[in-house]
């Protein structure tokens, strides 16, 4: 039997991504870019589901809990008329302590990458992300899944499954996991 797909969404825009401010674990709430977002997210994902076939129905969305992500798949629920299914502590944005609300620029950036600053470890951030991810699939075997999360957990689950680069999506970028965790 085929996996059933894992779609992972970013969260709309925040007034801290225009300034390109590290949100990490702070609670900032979605602007009305944001909210459009989420609108044009969940018009993606109805294609998404189009593609696939008549049979084909999205069965649960789920979030993190900072407001962002929350907001963002509550909107994309109601526009798919489903409603939110859980929200998993786990699926948080990685937290960047005291560099929350700093300014992003190549030198932050790369020290981030290196972890040559006082931030939450990859490795713990990636058992953290991958635990929840495998707990939204246990608890939602063989169902079609919208999970709303965050940039640098997006990124970073890809990396670590295909062996890229670390690339931060856009804000409201619908992107199915290549590799099924449980495989």
């Amino acid at each position: 039997m085929e996996p059933m797909p894992i779609v992972l969404i970013r969260h709309g825009q925040t007034d801290w991504n225009i300034d390109r401010r590290l949100q990490g674990a702070t609670d900032i709430p979605l602007n009305d870019t944001g909210r459009g977002q989420a609108l044009e997210a969940a018009h993606n994902l109805r294609t998404f589901a189009e593609d696939r076939g008549e049979s084909f129905t999205w069965d649960a969305v789920v979030t993190s809990p900072l407001s962002r992500a929350v907001e963002t798949g509550q909107i994309i629920a109601d526009a798919l008329s489903l409603e939110i299914g859980g929200v998993y502590a786990g699926l948080a944005e990685r937290s960047f302590r005291s560099l929350e609300g700093t300014k992003s620029n190549p030198e932050i950036w790369a020290a981030v990458v290196a972890e040559t600053l006082d931030i939450e470890p990859m490795a713990d951030f990636l058992a953290r992300t991958d635990a929840a991810l495998m707990q939204v699939e246990a608890d939602y075997p063989q169902q079609n899944v919208i999970v709303v999360a965050h940039g640098m957990l997006i990124g970073a689950t890809l990396q670590a499954r295909t062996g890229g680069e670390l690339l931060i999506p856009v804000n409201g970028a619908v992107i199915e996991l290549p590799v099924h965790l449980s495989a």
